[in-house]
């Protein structure tokens, strides 16, 4: 995407903005509002909150952070998931802007509350306006939450709380509810421009149409989004080499001038000095940012049939496609004969192995793309009935086609072809210029390619209102049923680009049948309060899950809120919450497969040396005896408006969850472990039969040999060991969150400040009862991630400036270095809003953002790009935004 034709596309919309009323825009996130509200006309308007069912009501027990769309406005975000980066409770993303990467384990945006975990399905559940969402990916199921665009967005709810007593399945860590625009009257035009120097671009522009009528309202809303892609090379870091900073030399030896290695000593070409190495830095032709290009629509159609029932149904559809550079393909240790005619001799030997890239017929990039199409629509029947109660029936339908595309290099062909015997067939390593060109196209014309179709059907009837009075007021009640049914037909293959040979093919589905209920009960109200207690609310609910794959699970909770003063509350709540395994890691699985390894690198201690001779057979990928991983949670907390600070809310909650059967592939300590701790000693079956390897691996794509009768004609394999993802021990989380809001009118306009964060106390890791417990939090954690704002508005005119602060932390992985420093850029936000005093102005706003304004780098962090030690902070640098938006 270049400059000129997002300078274009504003050019020829000078009228487009994007902002709100000064003297309207709210300091920051607040409490989610009651569920109903009755408008001029004295009618409840019903709107979605997250953590009850109950219409009329707060949430009891927990606190849930409301944004609205002026808050998302404010900030000027052109993808909906980098929204959500800017929270300090999802932290697993914070302060790094969110990347969607192409590859059959990723391609969606998969935001993760409390930071819980991702293996083996979702931790944190993703609602658009309080139902489930289709998944997408290929080796996930999850919900992508950069599927909506910020425009259609009318608030965003996040209850940092356990829900599945209501929601059911991955409400462990929390629930994020993306609530749409339903009501709107006019023609809405806005759009984005922002660069981040050098090297980076992106834009959005969005069209929003909207009317209503007697009985009734429609919108429909369409947006497209570009980004340009990041590559490393146009910043100071990432870097292999590191000493300039004090750190190590992470450069590869795969480079565009080959390394020659005879007898264990290596000879860099063209000299072929012995002991001479050609290194080079990779990472410079990574991409920090892919580029995307994302088409949007949205539409929302309410009617009224009659007095007593409403037809409400909204439909989405989405299409998104992520290119992203990697560094060009690389060789390493490709044996080279004598008998190959380019054979170079070194040190006389008649063979020798050589590590090279094929950049120099390639290019210096490869690209790795992938497509995310996907559509929904749920209507809603809703019936009033005589005595004040509810009936709500859902009919909710979605369906996503994911595509990826990751390059590769065929091994076959390439050792073919290093074992090729004349010009026109053999590999030239130290010259690949000087190869046949069919013979390179032969070698790189291979591909890991993947697809998955994915399918939610969601019929849901819940019925509320009150069963009786009481003194502090209505009892309400809440009973539903729903079923679902989710397939998923997915593929996975390494092979030719176009070629389906040998394609790993797997359909599942899932049924799912619950009920579930709520109860209110106002102990003390408006008509029986007491000194020190002007209210006291009680909630408690339980849903019944039934899966046709793994069984059923039963998960109450229970909240209570304590109003002592009209300025003072104290809430607390207790639930068990569970996370389904995905059917991407159970029947659904396409990388479940037994890898052979010629030789075996991981044995017992008491494993004679002649053993390493022996292949291993590795199971690798889904599996279908997951469990759920469950959890209890728990939290207590307090909201405080003091009396003598008009204007200031004030918070603070102490949470904790422990999530048992956690999912994840290895177990600590591997390998060893396998092999000396009896609990793990399950997953590696040494000198295994015939028989057992034939029932172990029954069904599996077999990698690596013919099948596993022909690798036992040859060699009694050392071991078999089970590498598929499993449910191994229990996480133990803690944590205070916390947040203020001051707003002080003046006599100019306003002023404002914020202030919401989080802080770990615990992250301890239990592999197995009875065994001690890790302490997690010295493990490349950061304890503490805050944002906190500080504003003013005058007349048209609205600025705050944020800061986005990131704990330093221990590392482990990062050489001789013990620990990082802190990130904490700031951001600031400028409105301004015309006046209307003449037709092209009216309705006009104009905002400015600047992301990371003082361009702060990232700490240091002697660790290779890629190596899984954690970056505390986006690299993007310095990004200036310029938003309009024009309203008719």
């Amino acid at each position: 995407m270049g400059t000129s034709r997002w300078v274009g596309c504003c050019a020829s919309a000078l009228t487009l903005a994007l902002a709100q009323a000064a003297a309207a825009q709210s300091a920051g996130p607040t409490a989610a509002a009651p569920s109903a509200v009755r408008d001029d006309t004295g009618v409840i308007e019903e709107i979605v909150v997250t953590g009850t069912l109950v219409r009329g009501i707060a949430p009891v027990g927990t606190n849930v952070q409301g944004f609205d769309a002026a808050d998302i406005e404010v900030m000027g975000v052109t993808a909906t998931h980098d929204f959500l980066s800017r929270i300090p409770v999802i932290s697993n993303k914070f302060n790094t802007v969110p990347a969607t990467l192409p590859g059959i384990g990723a391609s969606v945006q998969r935001p993760n509350i409390r930071n819980l975990g991702l293996a083996g399905g979702n931790t944190t559940l993703v609602l658009v306006d309080g139902h489930n969402v289709v998944g997408a990916g290929i080796l996930l199921t999850s919900p992508d939450a950069g599927a909506l665009p910020p425009g259609v967005l009318e608030r965003v709810e996040i209850m940092a709380d356990g829900g599945s007593s209501l929601y059911g399945a991955d409400a462990v860590g929390g629930i994020i509810n993306f609530i749409t625009r339903k009501d709107f009257d006019g023609v809405e035009v806005t759009g984005h421009f922002g660069v981040a120097d050098p090297g980076y671009e992106a834009g959005d522009l969005n069209l929003t149409a909207g009317t209503s009528w007697n009985r009734g309202s429609g919108l429909f809303s369409v947006s497209r989004r570009e980004s340009s892609n990041l590559s490393a090379s146009d910043r100071d870091y990432p870097r292999q080499d590191l000493r300039p900073e004090g750190g190590d030399d992470f450069r590869q030896t795969t480079c565009n001038q080959a390394n020659v290695i005879v007898d264990g000593v290596p000879h860099a070409y063209p000299d072929l000095v012995p002991g001479t190495l050609n290194r080079c830095d990779l990472a410079v032709f990574d991409d920090i940012m892919p580029e995307e290009d994302q088409t949007s629509v949205f539409g929302s159609l309410t009617h009224e049939l009659t007095d007593r029932i409403t037809l409400e149904t909204t439909a989405y559809w989405s299409d998104r496609e992520t290119r992203v550079a990697d560094a060009q393909l690389t060789a390493a240790d490709v044996m080279i004969p004598i008998t190959n005619p380019f054979f170079v001799p070194v040190a006389g030997q008649p063979a020798q192995t050589v590590s090279f890239s094929f950049a120099p017929v390639l290019g210096p990039r490869s690209y790795s793309r992938s497509e995310v199409e996907q559509y929904g629509i749920t209507p809603v029947l809703t019936f009033q009935l005589d005595n004040a109660w509810q009936v709500e029936l859902l009919v909710n339908y979605g369906r996503s086609k994911t595509r990826t595309h990751s390059p590769l290099i065929n091994q076959t062909a390439l050792t073919a072809a290093a074992a090729g015997t004349t010009p026109e067939t053999a590999l030239n390593p130290y010259d690949l210029t000087q190869t046949n060109p069919a013979v390179i196209e032969a070698i790189a014309d291979f591909e890991n390619f993947g697809r998955n179709t994915q399918t939610l059907e969601d019929y849901r009837i819940v019925a509320d209102g009150p069963i009786a009075a009481a003194p502090g007021g209505d009892v309400l009640v809440a009973l539903g049923a729903e079923y679902q049914r989710q397939t998923s037909d997915a593929l996975s293959v390494f092979n030719e680009r176009g070629n389906l040979d040998g394609a790993i093919l797997q359909k599942a589905n899932r049924y799912l049948a619950s009920a579930f209920g709520q109860i209110v009960v106002p102990l003390v109200g408006a008509g029986n309060g007491l000194p020190f207690m002007d209210a006291l609310t009680m909630d408690a609910s339980v849903r019944y899950d039934d899966y046709s794959d793994f069984g059923d699970t039963t998960n109450p909770k229970i909240g209570i809120t304590w109003d002592i003063t009209e300025t003072l509350s104290l809430r607390g709540n207790w639930g068990t919450s569970f996370n389904a395994p995905s059917l991407a890691d159970t029947t659904g699985a396409v990388d479940t497969r037994a890898s052979i390894l010629p030789f075996s690198p991981f044995r017992a201690p008491d494993s004679p040396i002649t053993d390493l001779f022996r292949p291993t057979v590795i199971l690798a990928g889904g599996n279908p005896d997951l469990k759920p991983q469950t959890a209890d949670t728990w939290s207590a907390g307090l909201d405080w408006s003091p009396a003598f600070a008009a204007g200031l809310t004030a918070g603070i909650t102490y949470w904790d969850v422990k999530l048992e059967d956690t999912i994840t592939v290895a177990p600590p300590g591997f390998p060893t472990s396998l092999f000396t701790v009896p609990a793990f000693q399950q997953f590696a079956l040494v000198n295994p039969s015939l028989a057992e390897a034939q029932a172990l691996t029954a069904g599996m794509f077999i990698d690596g040999a013919p099948s596993i009768e022909a690798l036992f004609a040859v060699a009694s394999p050392y071991a078999i060991i089970d590498a598929r993802r499993k449910n191994i021990g229990t996480l133990f989380v803690s944590g205070l969150d916390f947040y203020g809001d001051y707003v002080r009118p003046t006599g100019f306009g306003t002023v404002f400040v914020s202030l919401n964060g989080t802080y770990l106390l615990e992250r301890d890791s239990q592999p197995f009862s009875g065994a001690p417990k890790e302490d997690l939090l010295d493990n490349n954690a950061s304890r503490l991630a805050i944002s906190a704002t500080i504003g003013a508005s005058w007349r048209n005119f609205r600025g705050s400036a944020t800061m986005n602060y990131s704990a330093g932390y221990d590392v482990v992985g990062a050489g001789d270095q013990d620990d990082t420093g802190a990130f904490s850029p700031v951001n600031l936000a400028l409105t301004y809003e015309f006046d209307g005093s003449s037709a092209w102005n009216e309705g006009l706003s104009l905002t400015l953002n600047v992301d990371n304004v003082f361009d702060e780098e990232v700490p240091f962090l002697n660790a290779a790009p890629g190596s899984g030690v954690p970056v505390n902070g986006s690299t993007i640098g310095r990004f200036v935004n310029l938003g309009l938006r024009k309203q008719f």
